[in-house]
C-alpha cells in the first residue's frame, strides 16, 4: 500500500503542469488603422474628416483620441520635390462618445484656417493610451 501511494505521489510531481517555457510578453493588438482620411476645402478652411473604429462590446471608441500631423511646403521651395516630407504636429482631437448606430464607425472632423499658398500633406495618427506606436493613416496631399 505503502509503495502504490509513493508511486502516485511520484506520477503526479512528474505530470505536473505541462511544459515550462520562457516567459513572454503580453501581446497588445494593435486597432485597425484610419484608412478613410479625406479633406475638403472651403473659402480657405479646411475640414479633415475620418472614421474612428468603435468597439461596440465596450460601448466605447477603440481610440483615445488622434494627433493630427501637418507638413507644407511654400510654393517656392523646389529644393528636393522627391524627398520625404517633414511633419509637425499640429493638435489632438480627443474621441469621447458611446457606439454609434452604425457598423462603419464614428466619424471624427477636424478644421483648421490654411496658413497661406504652399503643398500640404495631412495625416492622423490615433492614440490608445498605451505607449505603443500605432500606424498612421493614410495621407492626404493638395496645393492651395
Amino acid at each position: 500500500m505503502k509503495k502504490i501511494l509513493i508511486l502516485i505521489v511520484c506520477l503526479t510531481a512528474v505530470a505536473g503542469c505541462g511544459r515550462k517555457g520562457l516567459p513572454v510578453a503580453p501581446r497588445h493588438a494593435s486597432p485597425p488603422p484610419v484608412n478613410d482620411l479625406s479633406y475638403r476645402i472651403d473659402n480657405g478652411l479646411l475640414e479633415l474628416r475620418w472614421t474612428a473604429p468603435v468597439s461596440c462590446d465596450k460601448k466605447r471608441p477603440v481610440y483615445a483620441g488622434f494627433v493630427i500631423y501637418r507638413s507644407r511646403i511654400s510654393p517656392t521651395d523646389n529644393t528636393c520635390p522627391n524627398c520625404p516630407r517633414l511633419f509637425q504636429t499640429v493638435t489632438e482631437v480627443p474621441v469621447d462618445a458611446k457606439c454609434p448606430a452604425t457598423d462603419r464607425g464614428l466619424e471624427v472632423s477636424y478644421s483648421e484656417s490654411l496658413e497661406g499658398y504652399g503643398r500640404y500633406a495631412y495625416k492622423v495618427v490615433p492614440k490608445t493610451g498605451d505607449p505603443v506606436l500605432q500606424p498612421e493613416s493614410n495621407t492626404v496631399e493638395f496645393e492651395y
